[in-house]
């Protein structure tokens, strides 16, 4: 028929696109909550302004209070490095990353985004590199010492490696000198 006021299921109709709009209807109080209706497909096909799925923004701060402790390592007569580790309170433990500061930089640079990482429940190393300043940048004794401080701290875990910059180029060095690497973010790496 003709009549839009009444509607009746036609079940032998394949193409959705072909339903009738019953969006004039006035009188919902003979109509049923099909909040959960999907379609042949399995898609959820509710007003998505009434059950919108919620996302995660990793742009805002995690779920996780942040712990910092701090620490040291004797890597080898040239190096001891100082460190800090950003971890959740509650020992929630998602994965291993390390970060890396840039070239004459310090792990304070990186201490926000080691925090922000911990919050989503990272455990995140922040070394201060021994091998970054104007009289001895040496990029692959940085990567090196990265590799043995995870593997001090950490033992033969995963880990992620992480850097900005001059610490981008150290971290993608590490993860291809680290057999227990998961990756590496090198964020504009150089070699400065």
């Amino acid at each position: 028929g003709g009549d839009d006021s009444a509607s009746s299921d036609d079940s032998s109709t394949t193409d959705d696109s072909s339903s009738t709009d019953d969006s004039s209807t006035t009188d919902d109080s003979s109509s049923t909550d099909d909040s959960s209706s999907t379609d042949d497909s399995g898609d959820d096909t509710s007003d998505p302004g009434d059950d919108t799925p919620e996302t995660t923004d990793y742009r805002e701060e995690g779920p996780w209070a942040v712990t910092v402790t701090t620490g040291s390592e004797v890597i080898d007569a040239d190096c001891t490095l100082s460190y800090s580790v950003f971890a959740p309170t509650d020992g929630t433990d998602n994965g291993h990353v390390v970060v890396a500061h840039g070239f004459s930089r310090t792990a304070a640079n990186v201490a926000d985004w080691a925090s922000h990482l911990a919050s989503w429940g990272y455990v995140v190393l922040t070394p201060e590199l021994c091998f970054s300043s104007f009289f001895d940048a040496d990029h692959p004794r940085n990567a090196e010492t990265m590799v043995t401080l995870a593997d001090a701290v950490w033992g033969a875990d995963e880990v992620t490696y992480v850097g900005h910059s001059a610490g981008g180029l150290s971290a993608v060095l590490a993860a291809g000198a680290d057999p227990n690497a998961l990756g590496a973010v090198g964020l504009d790496a150089v070699d400065s």
